[in-house]
């Protein structure tokens, strides 16, 4: 399989990029920093990655090159779609930064269980049991509709008018206070493992 990965200079983009090579598979790992992807394939020598320094966001530049990958890259099977900006948008259109003041990226992503690949024969089930933001903790319609899915039954609601309008929950209040020091074992604090 060949895989493209764009953001693949750091974080979620260059770990995807990593887990994908272990397995074996072709990468075209794209960022804008060359000296990370050229980092990257140091560390990976003798598999099949190729590197793009790119700007996704501009369009012309991501055609071309698209349209001059290596024939052994050139048929894509799969797009990671990872590279993104640290902005928001104002009501007027002009761009905020969402992060304001000092800000540590943790050095790894945070997950209660790494990702792992998986046979595209094992997904379905695998997303039918972790689908949501507490699989360990579903209410009665999240087992219904997993249900309903496992037995092939149910239909696609095209209006919330059909399902009797959006749910409206009473609204529920939590202070917040990020630690100073060791905010990756905070942020754990708040992951439960599935197993």
């Amino acid at each position: 399989m060949i895989v493209l990965v764009s953001g693949a200079s750091a974080g979620f983009g260059a770990a995807i990029s990593r887990r994908f090579l272990e397995a074996g598979h072709a990468v075209i790992a794209v960022a804008r920093r060359k000296e990370r992807l050229q980092a990257l394939q140091e560390e990976f020598p003798g598999h099949p990655l190729h590197i793009v320094e790119l700007d996704v966001s501009q369009r012309e530049a991501v055609l071309q090159a698209i349209s001059t990958l290596p024939s052994d890259f050139s048929h894509i099977d799969l797009l990671v779609n990872n590279a993104g900006l640290d902005l928001a948008f104002h009501r007027d259109g002009t761009t905020a930064a969402i992060v304001n003041g000092n800000f540590t990226p943790l050095p790894v992503p945070v997950f209660a269980n790494p990702p792992a690949l998986r046979p595209a024969s094992a997904v379905r089930e695998w997303v039918l049991e972790n689908a949501g933001a507490r699989p360990w903790d579903r209410d009665e319609i999240d087992r219904r509709l997993i249900a309903q899915i496992r037995a092939g039954e149910g239909r696609i609601i095209d209006s919330q008018d059909e399902v009797g309008g959006y749910p409206r929950p009473a609204p529920v209040h939590r202070s917040l206070d990020v630690p100073v020091r060791d905010i990756e074992s905070w942020l754990r604090s708040f992951v439960r493992s599935q197993d």
